[in-house]
């Protein structure tokens, strides 16, 4: 009975040590979960700047909308769209980033102007997938 004893406790101390391989592999472990979680909060990071950033540009092109429905019709012109002003946080994050308009007159099914706003810029060197919004701006008839 001694005997049996004795055993136990011996085996017991001898894994009261850490090995070194036991140590490398915690390590490396340790090093992948590290590494897993900076890649997931990195992604979560870059999703929810993009994220902000369409939804800004969505939020100016509605408001450029806005601005030149209150115009006549007259006063629609390319060039004048163009120049509208862009909000700074908008500006701050592209380069040489600005509206793109095409104005084109149609006559069906009304009488109006129909008008398609893009943003257009540059975002970390690269060129951004414009977003485009088409609408119409119907003539008022004078009587």
């Amino acid at each position: 009975m001694m005997k049996r004893q004795h055993c136990r406790r011996f085996h017991y101390e001898r894994r009261m040590a850490t090995s070194s391989l036991e140590i490398v592999v915690a390590f490396a472990l340790l090093v992948v979960a590290v590494t897993l979680v900076g890649r997931f909060v990195s992604q979560v990071k870059h999703g929810l700047r993009d994220r902000e950033l369409s939804a800004r540009t969505e939020w100016e092109l509605l408001n450029a909308r806005e601005r030149i429905g209150s115009w006549s019709t007259e006063q629609i012109t390319r060039e004048r769209i163009e120049q509208l002003p862009l909000s700074k946080s908008l500006t701050d994050r592209f380069t040489s980033v600005g509206f793109v308009a095409q104005v084109q007159h149609v006559d069906q099914p009304i009488e109006a102007e129909q008008v398609t706003l893009a943003i257009a810029g540059e975002l970390d060197g690269q060129k951004i997938e414009p977003a485009v919004l088409t609408f119409w701006v119907a003539v008022e008839e004078l009587q």
